[in-house]
């Protein structure tokens, strides 16, 4: 099941960040490689998003995340 979220943090050296649900669930880790799009994809704080999330012996990690609304260039795309 896919679910919203909005990106609380992400760090561009460690390539990971985590993404709040908006459900109120617990939150989930994302790495770069779970993000759509060119294979450089930091995500920005507060940025929507949805995603799969896979529960693990480690916590929730979101996969498959699609960006709502990102901006390239500083040119807010829709």
């Amino acid at each position: 099941m896919r679910v919203l979220g909005k990106v609380m943090w992400f760090d561009l050296v460690r390539c990971f960040g985590v993404i709040g649900r908006a459900n109120g669930e617990t939150a989930c880790l994302v790495h770069h490689s779970a993000i759509r799009g060119t294979m450089c994809n930091p995500l920005a704080e507060g940025e929507p998003v949805e995603f799969e999330v896979v529960e693990g012996g480690g916590g929730a990690t979101a996969r498959d995340v699609i960006r709502l609304g990102w901006s390239f260039a500083g040119l807010e795309v829709a």
